[in-house]
């Protein structure tokens, strides 16, 4: 919330934290993309796209505003399921989030 007052306590946050993610996804869509599992031609694109579908979703406020539906371990897996499904979908792979 401090951001513009804490730029560098931020930046290292970003870093350790967010970027990190994002970093570890591009390797495993780089890997899938070299396996031909998906086609993943901007590796860092699609991760940040991915890491997208999560920060600042709906599944946020429900942990915090909803406690009921947070606690209901169908609800998230359900709902990672099918952020899964609709990314491998666009990446042309097989539908392997139903593993």
């Amino acid at each position: 919330a401090d951001t513009p007052n804490q730029k560098s306590l931020s930046k290292v946050h970003y870093e350790a934290g967010p970027a990190h993610i994002v970093a570890q996804i591009e390797t495993l869509l780089r890997q899938l993309h070299a396996k031909a599992v998906l086609n993943v031609p901007d590796p860092l694109r699609s991760a940040r796209l991915f890491a997208a579908l999560f920060k600042g979703s709906d599944l946020l406020i429900i942990a915090r505003f909803d406690e009921a539906r947070a606690e209901n371990d169908n609800e998230i897996e359900s709902y990672c399921r099918s952020a899964v499904a609709m990314f491998i979908a666009a990446h042309g792979g097989n539908d392997h989030a139903g593993r």
